[in-house]
């Protein structure tokens, strides 16, 4: 309901559908003032929060998510940041940097 609210005020629109909705801020400013109005305890809590349900939700898909892994429990202050963190930096080393390129 609140989500439909935010899309007739043109706030946010929806960037996926079916099987997971995604939702995206129309503009970053928006985004911006949003989260910075947060306290600083409740955006970690947030953080931590996101973290605790991406692993409950994608158990064995954890790999395909590092980098956003990574973004949240650095911002949450979690005890996994180096475990994503790490993920994260492996997963752009092999995406796309070639030996020819060092």
């Amino acid at each position: 309901m609140v989500l439909a609210h935010l899309q007739g005020r043109e706030l946010l629109y929806e960037t996926a559908a079916l099987p997971s909705q995604v939702y995206t801020f129309k503009h970053a400013l928006t985004r911006e003032v949003a989260y910075g109005s947060l306290l600083p305890d409740r955006r970690r809590t947030l953080h931590r929060q996101i973290v605790e349900a991406l692993e409950a939700l994608y158990p064995d898909r954890l790999g395909e998510s590092a980098e956003r892994l990574a973004q949240h429990v650095l911002r949450g202050e979690c005890g996994e940041a180096v475990l994503y963190c790490r993920q994260a930096g492996e997963r752009a080393r092999n995406c796309g940097a070639s030996r020819e390129a060092w």
